[in-house]
Protein backbone atom coordinates (compact mmCIF):
# COMPACT_ATOMS: atom_id res chain seq x y z
CA UNK A 1 0.00 0.00 0.00
CA UNK A 2 1.80 3.38 -0.91
CA UNK A 3 -0.72 6.19 0.63
CA UNK A 4 -4.28 6.09 1.09
CA UNK A 5 -4.73 9.70 0.17
CA UNK A 6 -3.46 8.63 -2.94
CA UNK A 7 -5.54 5.61 -3.62
CA UNK A 8 -8.90 7.98 -2.42
CA UNK A 9 -8.26 10.80 -4.66
CA UNK A 10 -7.36 8.32 -8.21
CA UNK A 11 -10.55 6.59 -7.46
CA UNK A 12 -13.04 9.26 -7.18
CA UNK A 13 -11.27 10.62 -10.19
CA UNK A 14 -11.42 7.56 -12.30
CA UNK A 15 -15.27 7.53 -10.78
CA UNK A 16 -15.85 10.66 -12.18
CA UNK A 17 -14.84 10.10 -15.53
CA UNK A 18 -17.12 6.78 -15.82
CA UNK A 19 -19.93 8.56 -14.53
CA UNK A 20 -19.60 11.41 -16.65
CA UNK A 21 -19.01 9.51 -19.83
CA UNK A 22 -22.28 7.52 -18.68
CA UNK A 23 -24.19 10.74 -18.53
CA UNK A 24 -22.20 13.32 -20.40
CA UNK A 25 -23.63 15.45 -22.50
CA UNK A 26 -23.76 15.32 -26.05
CA UNK A 27 -23.94 11.72 -25.74
CA UNK A 28 -26.36 10.03 -28.76
CA UNK A 29 -29.36 8.15 -26.86
CA UNK A 30 -29.29 4.45 -28.25
CA UNK A 31 -32.37 3.14 -29.83
CA UNK A 32 -33.41 0.35 -31.08
CA UNK A 33 -33.45 -1.21 -33.78
CA UNK A 34 -34.88 -3.66 -36.66
CA UNK A 35 -32.91 -6.81 -36.74
CA UNK A 36 -35.24 -8.60 -39.48
CA UNK A 37 -34.72 -12.50 -39.13
CA UNK A 38 -34.20 -12.47 -35.26
CA UNK A 39 -37.79 -13.99 -34.64
CA UNK A 40 -37.35 -16.80 -37.11
CA UNK A 41 -34.13 -17.40 -35.74
CA UNK A 42 -34.99 -17.60 -32.04
CA UNK A 43 -38.14 -19.94 -33.05
CA UNK A 44 -35.52 -22.44 -34.83
CA UNK A 45 -32.47 -22.44 -32.22
CA UNK A 46 -32.04 -25.82 -30.38
CA UNK A 47 -33.37 -26.48 -27.52
CA UNK A 48 -30.87 -26.31 -24.52
CA UNK A 49 -30.87 -29.53 -22.94
CA UNK A 50 -30.58 -29.63 -19.24
CA UNK A 51 -30.11 -32.37 -16.60
CA UNK A 52 -30.98 -32.06 -13.18
CA UNK A 53 -28.22 -33.00 -10.73
CA UNK A 54 -30.27 -33.42 -7.27
CA UNK A 55 -31.10 -30.56 -4.72
CA UNK A 56 -27.99 -30.64 -2.94
CA UNK A 57 -28.51 -27.08 -0.84
CA UNK A 58 -30.67 -29.30 1.79
CA UNK A 59 -31.45 -28.22 5.00
CA UNK A 60 -32.83 -26.25 7.67
CA UNK A 61 -32.93 -23.46 10.48
CA UNK A 62 -32.15 -24.99 14.35
CA UNK A 63 -30.67 -22.45 16.53
CA UNK A 64 -33.90 -20.72 17.44
CA UNK A 65 -35.40 -22.92 20.68
CA UNK A 66 -36.64 -21.92 23.81
CA UNK A 67 -37.61 -23.04 27.44
CA UNK A 68 -40.79 -22.94 29.28
CA UNK A 69 -41.52 -24.21 32.92
CA UNK A 70 -44.84 -26.62 32.96
CA UNK A 71 -47.60 -25.26 35.66
CA UNK A 72 -46.39 -28.19 38.24
CA UNK A 73 -43.10 -26.13 38.31
CA UNK A 74 -41.69 -30.02 38.48
CA UNK A 75 -40.43 -30.10 34.92
CA UNK A 76 -39.60 -28.31 31.67
CA UNK A 77 -40.78 -28.31 27.80
CA UNK A 78 -38.40 -27.53 25.33
CA UNK A 79 -39.76 -25.82 22.42
CA UNK A 80 -37.24 -26.52 19.04
CA UNK A 81 -38.02 -24.06 16.15
CA UNK A 82 -37.02 -25.79 12.78
CA UNK A 83 -37.31 -23.16 10.03
CA UNK A 84 -36.48 -22.85 6.43
CA UNK A 85 -35.91 -19.13 6.49
CA UNK A 86 -37.45 -16.25 8.75
CA UNK A 87 -41.42 -16.73 7.48
CA UNK A 88 -41.69 -20.15 6.89
CA UNK A 89 -42.30 -22.73 6.94
CA UNK A 90 -42.03 -23.17 10.96
CA UNK A 91 -42.53 -26.13 12.73
CA UNK A 92 -42.28 -26.43 16.48
CA UNK A 93 -41.36 -29.63 18.34
CA UNK A 94 -42.47 -28.91 21.96
CA UNK A 95 -40.78 -31.82 24.26
CA UNK A 96 -42.20 -32.47 27.29
CA UNK A 97 -39.10 -33.08 29.89
CA UNK A 98 -41.82 -34.54 32.32
CA UNK A 99 -43.93 -36.88 30.22
CA UNK A 100 -41.26 -37.60 27.33
CA UNK A 101 -43.78 -36.62 24.99
CA UNK A 102 -43.05 -34.49 21.74
CA UNK A 103 -45.85 -32.46 19.73
CA UNK A 104 -45.22 -31.08 16.36
CA UNK A 105 -47.02 -28.20 14.97
CA UNK A 106 -46.70 -26.10 11.94
CA UNK A 107 -46.58 -22.22 12.75
CA UNK A 108 -48.02 -19.54 11.06
CA UNK A 109 -46.43 -18.27 7.57
CA UNK A 110 -45.10 -14.90 7.20
CA UNK A 111 -44.59 -14.46 11.36
CA UNK A 112 -40.51 -14.44 11.92
CA UNK A 113 -40.22 -16.56 15.12
CA UNK A 114 -36.46 -15.99 15.43
CA UNK A 115 -36.32 -12.69 17.54
CA UNK A 116 -39.82 -12.93 18.71
CA UNK A 117 -41.09 -11.35 22.13
CA UNK A 118 -41.63 -13.55 24.84
CA UNK A 119 -42.55 -13.27 28.59
CA UNK A 120 -43.92 -16.04 30.71
CA UNK A 121 -47.54 -14.75 32.42
CA UNK A 122 -48.56 -15.75 36.06
CA UNK A 123 -50.94 -18.05 34.01
CA UNK A 124 -48.60 -19.85 33.29
CA UNK A 125 -48.60 -19.95 29.70
CA UNK A 126 -45.97 -18.38 27.10
CA UNK A 127 -46.59 -15.33 25.30
CA UNK A 128 -44.90 -14.97 22.04
CA UNK A 129 -45.12 -11.75 19.77
CA UNK A 130 -44.39 -11.00 16.24
CA UNK A 131 -45.43 -9.23 13.20
CA UNK A 132 -47.09 -10.16 10.47
CA UNK A 133 -44.79 -9.37 7.22
CA UNK A 134 -47.78 -8.65 4.77
CA UNK A 135 -49.40 -5.73 7.55
CA UNK A 136 -45.97 -4.69 9.57
CA UNK A 137 -48.29 -4.88 12.31
CA UNK A 138 -48.20 -6.74 15.62
CA UNK A 139 -49.59 -10.28 16.34
CA UNK A 140 -49.37 -12.57 19.79
CA UNK A 141 -49.38 -16.23 19.79
CA UNK A 142 -49.93 -18.13 23.42
CA UNK A 143 -48.11 -21.24 24.55
CA UNK A 144 -49.76 -23.50 26.70
CA UNK A 145 -47.60 -25.65 28.56
CA UNK A 146 -50.79 -27.84 29.31
CA UNK A 147 -51.45 -28.97 25.74
CA UNK A 148 -47.72 -28.31 24.39
CA UNK A 149 -49.50 -26.25 21.53
CA UNK A 150 -49.29 -22.65 20.28
CA UNK A 151 -52.34 -20.34 19.91
CA UNK A 152 -52.55 -17.36 17.20
CA UNK A 153 -54.48 -14.43 18.75
CA UNK A 154 -53.73 -12.93 15.90
CA UNK A 155 -52.90 -9.32 15.27
CA UNK A 156 -52.83 -7.03 18.82
CA UNK A 157 -51.08 -3.46 17.29
CA UNK A 158 -51.74 -2.32 14.13
CA UNK A 159 -48.77 -0.79 12.45
CA UNK A 160 -45.99 -1.78 14.84
CA UNK A 161 -43.53 -4.37 13.67
CA UNK A 162 -39.35 -3.84 14.07
CA UNK A 163 -36.96 -6.70 13.74
CA UNK A 164 -37.05 -6.91 17.58
CA UNK A 165 -40.12 -6.66 19.74
CA UNK A 166 -39.33 -7.30 23.29
CA UNK A 167 -42.01 -7.88 26.00
CA UNK A 168 -41.78 -8.48 29.73
CA UNK A 169 -44.62 -9.40 32.18
CA UNK A 170 -45.48 -6.18 34.75
CA UNK A 171 -45.84 -6.75 38.42
CA UNK A 172 -49.75 -6.36 37.40
CA UNK A 173 -49.96 -9.26 35.45
CA UNK A 174 -50.23 -7.53 32.39
CA UNK A 175 -47.75 -7.90 29.27
CA UNK A 176 -45.93 -4.80 27.96
CA UNK A 177 -44.43 -4.92 24.65
CA UNK A 178 -42.71 -3.06 22.20
CA UNK A 179 -41.30 -2.80 18.70
CA UNK A 180 -40.71 0.14 16.16
CA UNK A 181 -43.41 2.41 14.16
CA UNK A 182 -41.28 4.14 11.27
CA UNK A 183 -38.38 6.02 12.87
CA UNK A 184 -39.42 5.56 16.50
CA UNK A 185 -40.19 2.76 19.12
CA UNK A 186 -43.53 2.16 20.68
CA UNK A 187 -45.10 0.64 23.69
CA UNK A 188 -48.46 -1.14 24.66
CA UNK A 189 -50.06 -3.10 27.08
CA UNK A 190 -51.80 -6.46 26.52
CA UNK A 191 -54.22 -8.07 28.94
CA UNK A 192 -53.99 -11.75 29.23
CA UNK A 193 -56.71 -12.09 31.10
CA UNK A 194 -58.97 -9.79 28.19
CA UNK A 195 -57.29 -11.61 25.66
CA UNK A 196 -56.48 -7.65 24.03
CA UNK A 197 -54.38 -4.57 23.82
CA UNK A 198 -55.70 -2.50 26.73
CA UNK A 199 -53.45 0.30 25.82
CA UNK A 200 -51.96 1.61 22.64
CA UNK A 201 -49.15 4.27 23.46
CA UNK A 202 -48.07 4.62 19.88
CA UNK A 203 -44.64 6.54 18.54
CA UNK A 204 -42.59 6.85 21.73
CA UNK A 205 -39.09 7.99 22.26
CA UNK A 206 -36.77 9.99 20.07
CA UNK A 207 -36.46 10.11 15.94
CA UNK A 208 -33.21 7.86 14.45
CA UNK A 209 -32.68 8.78 10.62
CA UNK A 210 -32.26 4.92 9.37
CA UNK A 211 -35.27 3.83 11.56
CA UNK A 212 -35.97 2.70 15.20
CA UNK A 213 -34.53 -0.34 16.97
CA UNK A 214 -35.34 -1.25 20.56
CA UNK A 215 -32.77 -3.82 22.73
CA UNK A 216 -33.94 -7.60 22.65
CA UNK A 217 -34.99 -6.27 26.59
CA UNK A 218 -37.41 -3.93 27.85
CA UNK A 219 -38.18 -3.20 31.61
CA UNK A 220 -41.08 -2.16 33.35
CA UNK A 221 -42.64 -1.59 37.08
CA UNK A 222 -45.32 -0.40 38.86
CA UNK A 223 -45.28 3.34 37.29
CA UNK A 224 -43.28 3.21 34.18
CA UNK A 225 -41.95 1.57 31.30
CA UNK A 226 -38.44 1.55 29.90
CA UNK A 227 -37.34 1.10 26.45
CA UNK A 228 -33.94 1.53 24.86
CA UNK A 229 -34.75 3.11 21.35
CA UNK A 230 -31.98 3.38 18.56
CA UNK A 231 -29.24 3.30 16.53
CA UNK A 232 -28.36 6.94 15.12
CA UNK A 233 -27.03 9.01 16.43
CA UNK A 234 -27.03 6.66 19.71
CA UNK A 235 -29.00 4.97 22.05
CA UNK A 236 -31.35 6.27 24.54
CA UNK A 237 -33.36 5.05 27.24
CA UNK A 238 -36.76 6.26 27.58
CA UNK A 239 -38.82 5.89 30.48
CA UNK A 240 -42.51 6.16 30.09
CA UNK A 241 -45.21 7.14 32.63
CA UNK A 242 -47.92 4.01 32.01
CA UNK A 243 -50.44 6.07 33.66
CA UNK A 244 -50.00 9.70 31.54
CA UNK A 245 -47.90 8.40 28.86
CA UNK A 246 -45.58 11.23 29.80
CA UNK A 247 -41.61 9.66 28.43
CA UNK A 248 -38.67 10.78 29.15
CA UNK A 249 -34.80 10.03 28.14
CA UNK A 250 -33.12 9.08 30.98
CA UNK A 251 -29.89 7.87 29.81
CA UNK A 252 -27.62 7.74 26.49
CA UNK A 253 -25.04 5.90 25.28
CA UNK A 254 -22.21 7.15 23.34
CA UNK A 255 -22.25 6.67 19.37
CA UNK A 256 -21.65 3.08 18.00
CA UNK A 257 -22.03 1.71 21.58
CA UNK A 258 -24.85 -0.01 22.52
CA UNK A 259 -27.11 0.16 26.12
CA UNK A 260 -28.77 -2.78 27.53
CA UNK A 261 -31.44 -3.28 29.91
CA UNK A 262 -31.77 -6.13 32.13
CA UNK A 263 -35.21 -7.60 33.37
CA UNK A 264 -35.17 -7.71 37.47
CA UNK A 265 -38.32 -8.54 38.21
CA UNK A 266 -40.64 -5.93 39.43
CA UNK A 267 -38.51 -3.20 37.78
CA UNK A 268 -35.12 -3.28 35.75
CA UNK A 269 -31.85 -2.22 35.47
CA UNK A 270 -29.57 -0.79 32.76
CA UNK A 271 -25.83 -1.17 31.41
CA UNK A 272 -24.65 1.62 29.92
CA UNK A 273 -20.87 1.30 28.25
CA UNK A 274 -18.53 4.25 28.49
CA UNK A 275 -16.48 6.17 25.49
CA UNK A 276 -12.40 4.88 25.80
CA UNK A 277 -12.58 1.83 27.12
CA UNK A 278 -13.81 3.17 30.41
CA UNK A 279 -15.36 1.22 33.09
CA UNK A 280 -19.33 0.91 32.00
CA UNK A 281 -22.13 2.43 34.28
CA UNK A 282 -24.70 0.71 35.60
CA UNK A 283 -28.59 2.01 36.79
CA UNK A 284 -31.49 0.69 38.53
CA UNK A 285 -34.32 1.97 37.14
CA UNK A 286 -37.60 2.93 39.42
CA UNK A 287 -40.10 5.02 39.07
CA UNK A 288 -38.98 6.90 35.92
CA UNK A 289 -35.69 7.47 37.76
CA UNK A 290 -31.82 6.38 36.33
CA UNK A 291 -30.29 5.40 39.95
CA UNK A 292 -26.99 4.44 39.86
CA UNK A 293 -25.93 1.19 40.83
CA UNK A 294 -23.90 0.83 43.69
CA UNK A 295 -24.70 -2.86 45.15
CA UNK A 296 -27.38 -5.62 44.20
CA UNK A 297 -29.87 -4.17 45.92
CA UNK A 298 -32.72 -3.30 44.12
CA UNK A 299 -34.47 0.12 45.45
CA UNK A 300 -37.89 -2.08 45.01
CA UNK A 301 -39.54 -4.55 47.30
CA UNK A 302 -39.93 -7.83 46.68
CA UNK A 303 -42.41 -9.69 44.86
CA UNK A 304 -43.35 -13.20 43.68
CA UNK A 305 -42.43 -13.58 39.86
CA UNK A 306 -44.02 -16.19 37.38
CA UNK A 307 -40.36 -17.97 37.73
CA UNK A 308 -40.52 -18.38 41.67
CA UNK A 309 -41.75 -21.52 41.56
CA UNK A 310 -39.68 -23.26 38.91
CA UNK A 311 -37.23 -25.81 39.55
CA UNK A 312 -33.83 -25.39 38.22
CA UNK A 313 -33.66 -25.67 34.25
CA UNK A 314 -32.34 -29.17 33.37
CA UNK A 315 -29.11 -29.43 31.49
CA UNK A 316 -29.54 -29.40 27.65
CA UNK A 317 -27.33 -30.85 24.86
CA UNK A 318 -28.22 -29.68 21.16
CA UNK A 319 -25.58 -30.95 19.44
CA UNK A 320 -27.55 -33.76 17.43
CA UNK A 321 -30.60 -31.24 17.09
CA UNK A 322 -29.73 -31.24 13.77
CA UNK A 323 -32.05 -33.51 11.59
CA UNK A 324 -30.36 -36.54 9.92
CA UNK A 325 -31.25 -37.82 6.07
CA UNK A 326 -34.45 -39.31 7.53
CA UNK A 327 -35.14 -36.41 9.42
CA UNK A 328 -34.71 -37.67 12.87
CA UNK A 329 -32.68 -35.74 15.68
CA UNK A 330 -31.98 -36.28 19.31
CA UNK A 331 -32.50 -34.32 22.12
CA UNK A 332 -30.52 -34.92 25.17
CA UNK A 333 -31.29 -33.67 28.72
CA UNK A 334 -30.23 -34.15 32.89
CA UNK A 335 -31.33 -33.04 35.81
CA UNK A 336 -29.30 -30.42 37.83
CA UNK A 337 -28.83 -33.76 40.83
CA UNK A 338 -28.20 -36.20 37.77
CA UNK A 339 -25.20 -34.08 36.97
CA UNK A 340 -24.11 -33.64 40.38
CA UNK A 341 -24.20 -37.49 41.07
CA UNK A 342 -22.43 -38.26 37.83
CA UNK A 343 -19.38 -35.58 38.55
CA UNK A 344 -18.87 -37.79 41.72
CA UNK A 345 -19.16 -41.28 40.38
CA UNK A 346 -18.65 -41.13 37.30
CA UNK A 347 -15.41 -40.39 35.49
CA UNK A 348 -16.64 -41.30 32.30
CA UNK A 349 -18.82 -44.14 30.67
CA UNK A 350 -21.70 -43.52 27.82
CA UNK A 351 -24.09 -40.46 28.12
CA UNK A 352 -26.83 -42.84 30.06
CA UNK A 353 -23.81 -43.93 32.83
CA UNK A 354 -23.40 -39.63 33.27
CA UNK A 355 -26.78 -39.21 34.01
CA UNK A 356 -27.98 -37.98 30.41
CA UNK A 357 -31.81 -38.77 28.76
CA UNK A 358 -32.44 -38.69 25.29
CA UNK A 359 -35.46 -38.42 23.18
CA UNK A 360 -36.01 -38.65 19.55
CA UNK A 361 -38.03 -35.93 17.24
CA UNK A 362 -38.91 -38.13 13.78
CA UNK A 363 -40.10 -36.24 10.65
CA UNK A 364 -38.50 -33.11 10.75
CA UNK A 365 -38.30 -31.20 7.26
CA UNK A 366 -35.68 -30.53 5.15
CA UNK A 367 -35.80 -27.93 2.56
CA UNK A 368 -34.14 -27.54 -0.40
CA UNK A 369 -32.67 -23.62 -0.90
CA UNK A 370 -31.55 -21.18 -3.87
CA UNK A 371 -28.04 -22.15 -4.45
CA UNK A 372 -25.54 -19.11 -4.13
CA UNK A 373 -22.48 -18.62 -6.76
CA UNK A 374 -20.15 -21.64 -6.59
CA UNK A 375 -16.69 -21.60 -6.16
CA UNK A 376 -14.28 -24.32 -7.75
CA UNK A 377 -11.88 -26.17 -5.07
CA UNK A 378 -8.27 -27.32 -5.71
CA UNK A 379 -9.33 -30.30 -6.12
CA UNK A 380 -11.72 -29.80 -9.15
CA UNK A 381 -14.72 -30.09 -6.50
CA UNK A 382 -17.28 -27.26 -6.76
CA UNK A 383 -18.24 -25.79 -3.04
CA UNK A 384 -22.11 -24.09 -2.76
CA UNK A 385 -23.92 -22.73 -0.53
CA UNK A 386 -27.88 -22.29 -0.25
CA UNK A 387 -30.11 -19.47 0.82
CA UNK A 388 -31.53 -18.80 3.95
CA UNK A 389 -28.51 -19.96 6.02
CA UNK A 390 -29.06 -23.65 5.41
CA UNK A 391 -27.14 -26.14 3.28
CA UNK A 392 -23.51 -25.90 2.56
CA UNK A 393 -22.64 -29.36 0.02
CA UNK A 394 -19.42 -30.03 -2.74
CA UNK A 395 -20.41 -31.32 -6.12
CA UNK A 396 -17.71 -33.77 -7.77
CA UNK A 397 -18.23 -33.05 -11.78
CA UNK A 398 -16.49 -36.15 -12.26
CA UNK A 399 -18.67 -38.56 -10.41
CA UNK A 400 -22.01 -35.78 -10.28
CA UNK A 401 -22.03 -37.40 -6.64
CA UNK A 402 -23.37 -34.16 -4.25
CA UNK A 403 -21.55 -34.01 -0.24
CA UNK A 404 -24.22 -32.13 2.15
CA UNK A 405 -21.66 -30.97 4.70
CA UNK A 406 -24.16 -29.19 7.00
CA UNK A 407 -25.03 -25.26 7.59
CA UNK A 408 -23.54 -22.57 6.35
CA UNK A 409 -20.62 -20.77 8.78
CA UNK A 410 -20.75 -17.22 9.69
CA UNK A 411 -23.88 -17.15 9.58
CA UNK A 412 -24.58 -16.11 5.55
CA UNK A 413 -21.60 -16.07 3.34
CA UNK A 414 -21.96 -13.94 0.62
CA UNK A 415 -18.27 -14.55 -0.88
CA UNK A 416 -16.15 -16.89 -0.96
CA UNK A 417 -12.61 -17.08 -2.16
CA UNK A 418 -9.76 -19.98 -2.72
CA UNK A 419 -6.13 -19.11 -1.95
CA UNK A 420 -3.33 -21.49 -1.94
CA UNK A 421 -5.34 -25.20 -0.85
CA UNK A 422 -8.20 -23.69 1.33
CA UNK A 423 -11.50 -21.59 0.90
CA UNK A 424 -11.99 -18.17 2.91
CA UNK A 425 -15.82 -16.64 3.20
CA UNK A 426 -17.21 -13.86 4.80
CA UNK A 427 -20.70 -11.91 4.54
CA UNK A 428 -23.45 -11.49 7.09
CA UNK A 429 -23.58 -10.59 9.65
CA UNK A 430 -20.53 -8.40 10.99
CA UNK A 431 -18.31 -9.66 8.36
CA UNK A 432 -17.13 -13.01 9.59
CA UNK A 433 -13.97 -14.38 8.47
CA UNK A 434 -13.75 -18.55 8.25
CA UNK A 435 -11.37 -21.10 6.39
CA UNK A 436 -12.35 -24.06 5.46
CA UNK A 437 -9.77 -27.12 4.44
CA UNK A 438 -11.13 -29.36 2.18
CA UNK A 439 -8.90 -32.06 2.60
CA UNK A 440 -10.39 -32.00 6.46
CA UNK A 441 -13.71 -33.34 7.41
CA UNK A 442 -16.36 -30.52 8.25
CA UNK A 443 -17.24 -30.53 11.80
CA UNK A 444 -19.23 -27.46 12.21
CA UNK A 445 -22.45 -28.69 13.78
CA UNK A 446 -21.29 -32.38 13.53
CA UNK A 447 -21.11 -32.62 17.19
CA UNK A 448 -21.64 -36.52 18.91
CA UNK A 449 -23.51 -37.42 22.01
CA UNK A 450 -22.57 -35.43 25.04
CA UNK A 451 -18.80 -35.42 25.65
CA UNK A 452 -18.21 -35.60 22.04
CA UNK A 453 -19.29 -32.07 21.24
CA UNK A 454 -18.64 -30.24 17.96
CA UNK A 455 -15.09 -28.66 18.02
CA UNK A 456 -15.92 -24.92 19.13
CA UNK A 457 -15.90 -22.80 15.28
CA UNK A 458 -12.56 -20.79 16.52
CA UNK A 459 -11.03 -24.50 17.81
CA UNK A 460 -8.14 -24.81 15.66
CA UNK A 461 -9.90 -28.25 14.86
CA UNK A 462 -12.82 -26.77 13.89
CA UNK A 463 -13.51 -27.02 10.21
CA UNK A 464 -14.53 -24.77 8.98
CA UNK A 465 -12.56 -22.44 11.29
CA UNK A 466 -13.43 -18.86 12.62
CA UNK A 467 -10.99 -16.35 12.16
CA UNK A 468 -12.46 -13.21 13.21
CA UNK A 469 -14.77 -10.63 12.54
CA UNK A 470 -14.10 -7.16 9.74
CA UNK A 471 -16.79 -5.01 11.49
CA UNK A 472 -14.45 -4.02 14.55
CA UNK A 473 -12.28 -2.08 12.05
CA UNK A 474 -14.27 -1.71 8.28
CA UNK A 475 -17.71 -1.45 10.68
CA UNK A 476 -19.40 -3.38 7.62
CA UNK A 477 -22.73 -5.32 8.18
CA UNK A 478 -22.12 -7.63 5.55
CA UNK A 479 -18.90 -8.31 3.17
CA UNK A 480 -20.12 -8.14 -0.18
CA UNK A 481 -17.11 -9.30 -2.68
CA UNK A 482 -13.35 -10.44 -2.11
CA UNK A 483 -10.19 -10.59 -4.56
CA UNK A 484 -6.70 -11.98 -4.24
CA UNK A 485 -3.85 -9.39 -3.97
CA UNK A 486 -0.24 -9.32 -5.47
CA UNK A 487 1.50 -9.35 -2.07
CA UNK A 488 -1.00 -12.45 -1.00
CA UNK A 489 -3.53 -10.93 0.53
CA UNK A 490 -7.06 -11.28 0.47
CA UNK A 491 -9.50 -8.30 0.19
CA UNK A 492 -12.72 -7.86 1.28
CA UNK A 493 -15.23 -5.17 0.56
CA UNK A 494 -18.74 -4.85 1.90
CA UNK A 495 -21.44 -2.07 3.60
CA UNK A 496 -22.84 -1.59 7.04
CA UNK A 497 -25.95 -2.47 8.19
CA UNK A 498 -29.28 -0.68 10.18
CA UNK A 499 -26.65 2.00 11.69
CA UNK A 500 -23.85 2.65 9.97
CA UNK A 501 -24.87 2.64 6.09
CA UNK A 502 -21.40 2.68 4.16
CA UNK A 503 -18.59 1.25 2.91
CA UNK A 504 -15.66 -0.94 4.25
CA UNK A 505 -12.86 -2.73 2.91
CA UNK A 506 -10.45 -5.07 4.76
CA UNK A 507 -7.82 -7.71 4.24
CA UNK A 508 -6.55 -10.77 5.71
CA UNK A 509 -3.18 -12.00 5.59
CA UNK A 510 -2.76 -15.92 5.57
CA UNK A 511 0.85 -15.96 6.05
CA UNK A 512 0.82 -13.08 9.37
CA UNK A 513 -2.94 -14.44 10.13
CA UNK A 514 -3.49 -11.25 10.38
CA UNK A 515 -6.52 -8.44 9.65
CA UNK A 516 -6.82 -5.28 9.22
CA UNK A 517 -9.05 -3.01 7.23
CA UNK A 518 -10.44 1.06 6.94
CA UNK A 519 -14.21 2.53 6.75
CA UNK A 520 -13.61 6.20 6.64
CA UNK A 521 -12.70 7.26 3.35
CA UNK A 522 -15.95 5.13 1.96
CA UNK A 523 -18.54 6.61 4.65
CA UNK A 524 -20.30 8.08 1.65
CA UNK A 525 -20.44 4.52 -0.30
CA UNK A 526 -21.48 1.25 0.12
CA UNK A 527 -18.86 -1.24 -1.17
CA UNK A 528 -20.86 -3.85 -3.76
CA UNK A 529 -18.11 -5.37 -6.09
CA UNK A 530 -14.23 -5.27 -5.71
CA UNK A 531 -11.91 -7.20 -8.66
CA UNK A 532 -8.38 -7.26 -9.13
CA UNK A 533 -6.43 -5.21 -11.65
CA UNK A 534 -2.93 -4.70 -13.58
CA UNK A 535 -1.66 -8.78 -12.01
CA UNK A 536 -3.38 -8.05 -8.97
CA UNK A 537 -1.33 -4.92 -7.94
CA UNK A 538 -4.71 -3.23 -7.81
CA UNK A 539 -7.86 -3.66 -6.34
CA UNK A 540 -11.25 -1.99 -7.77
CA UNK A 541 -13.67 -1.34 -5.54
CA UNK A 542 -17.51 -0.36 -7.20
CA UNK A 543 -19.45 1.61 -4.61
CA UNK A 544 -23.31 2.90 -4.70
CA UNK A 545 -24.08 5.91 -2.60
CA UNK A 546 -25.25 5.81 0.95
CA UNK A 547 -25.66 8.47 3.93
CA UNK A 548 -22.17 9.90 4.82
CA UNK A 549 -21.94 9.92 8.47
CA UNK A 550 -18.78 12.37 8.04
CA UNK A 551 -21.12 14.67 6.70
CA UNK A 552 -24.14 14.91 8.91
CA UNK A 553 -25.68 11.27 7.55
CA UNK A 554 -26.30 13.25 3.70
CA UNK A 555 -26.73 10.59 0.75
CA UNK A 556 -23.87 11.29 -1.37
CA UNK A 557 -25.03 12.12 -5.02
CA UNK A 558 -23.33 9.54 -7.43
CA UNK A 559 -21.75 6.00 -6.61
CA UNK A 560 -17.80 5.79 -7.41
CA UNK A 561 -15.18 3.56 -8.71
CA UNK A 562 -12.19 3.38 -5.79
CA UNK A 563 -8.90 2.05 -6.64
CA UNK A 564 -6.91 0.74 -4.10
CA UNK A 565 -2.71 0.51 -4.47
Amino acid sequence: MRNQSTWLAVGIYVGAILIGSQYGAGEEVWRAVEQPGLKESLEGAPVLKTESLGEPALGVNVWERWMVPNHDGQSWDVLQIYFKEYYGPTWLYAVDLGTKQVTRQRLADGHQFYLSGRALGFDGKYYIATPFNRTWSMGMFVYDPETNTVEDRGEIVSGLGGEVRPLVTGPDGRIYGTGTRGNRVGLYIYDPKLKKVVKDFGAIGPSHPNGAWSRYVMGVDDTHAYIASGMIPAWYLVAVNLKTGEEKVLLESPTELVMDIVESFPGAWAIVPQEGGAPRKEYWLYHGKAIPKTNNTPPWPKQASPWDKVMPRPEVYFDQIDPDAEGNATLWYRLREDAAKASKDTTGGSPEARGWKSIRLEGVESYPHRINPMSVLPDGRLYGTGDDYAGVFVFDPRTDQTTILGPRPGLAPYTQIVCGDKLYSSGYSGGHLFVYDPARPWTLSKGGPPGNPAPYQGDPRSNPRYLGDFDRTTRVGLMHSSALGADGKIYFGGFGLRHYTGGGFGWYDPKARKMDGFWKPLSGYAVHWIAPALERQLVIISTSTAADELNNNRRTKEGKLFIYD
